[in-house]
C-alpha cells in the first residue's frame, strides 16, 4: 500500500546556491549555522584556555577510549 502526500516543496529549495572561484556551494542554512558556531566557540574556547581545554580532550579522550574500545 502507497501513500504519497501531494506537496510543492522540493528537497534543497531553503539551500543557499553560490559559487566561489571554480568551486560551487549547496549550504543548508539551519545545518551550516548550528555546526559553524559551534566549531568557532570551540576554537575560540580552546584558544582563550588551553590549559582547561587540554585537560577535557584528555578526559574525553579517556571517556571515548573506555566506552568506545570495542568500536575500534
Amino acid at each position: 500500500m502507497s501513500i504519497e502526500n501531494e506537496t510543492d516543496y522540493e528537497i534543497g529549495q531553503d539551500n543557499i546556491k553560490t559559487k566561489i572561484g571554480p568551486f560551487g556551494l549547496d549550504i543548508h542554512n539551519p545545518v551550516f549555522l548550528i555546526s559553524g558556531l559551534s566549531i568557532f566557540a570551540f576554537v575560540i574556547g580552546t584558544l582563550i584556555a588551553p590549559e582547561a581545554a587540554t585537560e577535557l580532550f584528555k578526559s574525553m579522550r579517556n571517556w571515548v577510549t573506555v566506552n568506545f574500545d570495542w568500536f575500534f
